[in-house]
């Protein structure tokens, strides 16, 4: 059963990192793929696949682990005083933006975003505005 199940989902790209165990006819799906479309895609091909009676989706996506240490990140900006900066993970690069009153907090803003999650600052727009007066 395994086989025709690994048969099946290596015809599709999308679904290359995805790993079938069978026990009889019900069919265990681990890995990742992209997102929830390739999620859905994954359970349509191995149920359509002779003999399988059932699939259980362990499935990870990379969008949800992507929201995950965006998630991070964010509430330790928040923990740490940051609360005008706000960062957008894509892959393993965190995207930042926002404002704060100090080239200091500009450079602990990155700082912050590598320690909560596991990224690389790709883009730092993060603007120094002291205020008026500089408060």
């Amino acid at each position: 059963m395994t086989d025709r199940v690994v048969q099946a989902l290596s015809v599709d790209k999308r679904l290359r990192r995805v790993q079938p165990y069978a026990t009889g006819g019900m069919v265990t799906l681990t890995g990742k793929v992209f997102d929830d479309d390739a999620k859905a895609i994954a359970e349509r091909t191995v149920r359509n696949v002779p003999g399988v009676t059932g699939v259980i989706d362990n499935l990870r996506t990379d969008t949800s682990v992507w929201a995950q240490n965006e998630t991070l990140i964010n509430q330790r900006l928040q923990a740490e005083g940051l609360t005008g900066v706000t960062a957008k993970v894509i892959g393993d690069g965190a995207y930042l933006d926002g404002t704060v009153k100090t080239d200091q907090d500009r450079d602990r803003a990155a700082t912050v975003a590598v320690m909560a999650a596991p990224v690389k600052v790709r883009t730092n727009l993060i603007r120094v505005d002291p205020g008026f007066f500089g408060f």
